[in-house]
């Protein structure tokens, strides 16, 4: 029992680590001892976000070990209100959004293979005939998240603006395109890096500003570009970004093997067998001190 508690404590700190970044932390504490069975050692935590020093404490779920199976070194039992909470606090600390100037926005449809020299485009920016002109990518409210069997569900409002720039410093709005987007997504993570697959999405237009008759065109080239470009790009970001964030709290370093990532209803399991880099398995005997 003693060594079940080192063993809970120093994992649970290295946990903590890699799920942490600037002002959003996580309380993983343990809700209870851990528990010695005769063919696993099992811990349960709490999994509590803390942006900036508050913390919301949520029920705890039903958890029940029949969930899991017994055949991987390793399984990790997420909540879905662990990655809802999660999807809060990003939206909290100005993670989602993005914004970019005409030409990345250019080379970014060019990257997608959406022909950029179309008319439609330089009449997003028609009004900036002397300035580059940007384009901003936000969530005007937060997401949610939910587990269910066929992936992880996000339901997220997104706002799309095509801005140009004044004299006096100031941008305009030339065109504004708001929407509801529901994506399900399958994750897995090789070769040390995290890959995001879309399954399935719907998309709500909600209201687009500026639009006439005349440019309901410009209405149909949205959509569009939303669903070929707009969706993988920004999934292609969000890997990125996650696989760097964890692989600067060295989870890089553990030789994680044949690891999977299953969405069930209400839950998230990882399951997966490792071999201890050499340094933390030193750190963790001196610990036994």
């Amino acid at each position: 029992n003693v060594i079940s508690n080192i063993m809970a404590d120093f994992v649970q700190t290295r946990a903590a680590s890699i799920i942490s970044d600037r002002d959003v932390e996580v309380d993983i504490s343990l809700t209870r001892s851990p528990v010695i069975t005769a063919t696993h050692l099992e811990s349960h935590h709490k999994g509590h976000f803390v942006y900036k020093n508050i913390s919301e404490d949520l029920p705890l779920p039903a958890f029940s070990p029949t969930l899991l199976g017994d055949t991987r070194m390793l399984y990790f039992w997420f909540s879905e209100q662990v990655l809802d909470s999660l999807a809060k606090v990003a939206f909290q600390d100005g993670r989602l959004q993005l914004s970019l100037a005409e030409a990345e926005f250019r080379a970014v449809l060019e990257t997608w293979h959406f022909n950029p020299n179309q008319e439609i485009i330089p009449e997003l920016f028609s009004a900036s005939l002397t300035s580059p002109g940007r384009v901003t990518v936000h969530c005007p409210g937060r997401p949610t998240i939910s587990c269910q069997n066929k992936g992880v569900v996000v339901s997220s409002p997104v706002v799309i603006e095509f801005l140009f720039p004044h004299k006096d410093g100031q941008d305009s709005v030339t065109h504004t395109f708001e929407e509801d987007i529901v994506t399900t997504i399958q994750a897995s993570y090789s070769k040390k890096k995290l890959f995001l697959s879309l399954s399935d999405f719907q998309i709500k237009p909600k209201m687009a500003s500026n639009m006439d008759e005349d440019s309901a065109s410009i209405q149909s080239f949205l959509q569009l570009m939303i669903t070929t470009v707009g969706i993988p790009e920004v999934m292609s970001r969000l890997e990125v970004a996650l696989t760097t964030l964890i692989n600067s709290k060295g989870l890089d370093l553990f030789d994680i093997i044949n690891p999977e990532i299953i969405s069930r209803d209400g839950f998230l399991l990882l399951q997966m067998d490792f071999g201890f880099p050499e340094h933390l398995l030193v750190d963790f005997l001196q610990s036994l001190n």
